[in-house]
């Protein structure tokens, strides 16, 4: 009985926090602007926990916050059924986090990842000897290893090309 109390109360939002969004869902624009300091005083730790473990820099975690508060702040309506600050945070992630997050993670992380094809590209081509001969030189060394060939090896050979 007492587990379960406790885990009600991990999954349960905390009043401040449960006011705040009910402010913040609010119609009355006055009510919103009063709800949304508590609301980011009640939500930043949380988020910014999770954003730092994705990109490890916490400038970068506060600028991605800035515009998904301000994100909440134009659009709220995603929040209204929340009941707990783990749906919170998945609402969160998946409405106004998601987007930003990922374009911060890949321009910070550009130069960590590439494609094989794009590897193969990136390589010199190795230059074998054909390529590395002039058409006069190609000529002059195919002479001389067939003038080492058998009679009979040779006119194969030019019989063939």
């Amino acid at each position: 009985m007492k587990i379960e109390q406790g885990w009600e109360q991990r999954l349960a939002m905390n009043r401040r926090l449960r006011n705040a969004l009910k402010g913040l869902t609010a119609p009355d624009a006055e009510r919103r602007r009063k709800a949304m300091e508590p609301f980011v005083r009640a939500t930043f730790d949380m988020f910014i926990r999770y954003l730092y473990r994705y990109l490890g820099n916490e400038v970068e975690c506060e600028d991605v916050l800035e515009d998904v508060y301000a994100d909440i702040w134009e659009n709220p309506e995603r929040l209204r059924n929340v009941t707990t600050e783990r749906e919170l945070l998945r609402t969160v992630y998946l409405y106004y986090m998601r987007k930003r997050l990922r374009r911060v993670y890949r321009r910070m992380n550009r130069h960590l990842y590439l494609a094989q094809k794009d590897l193969e590209n990136l390589v010199a081509p190795e230059l074998g000897t054909l390529e590395m001969l002039s058409r006069v030189e190609l000529t002059q060394a195919l002479t001389q290893a067939l003038e080492r060939l058998k009679a009979r090896e040779r006119k194969a050979i030019e019989l063939w090309m």
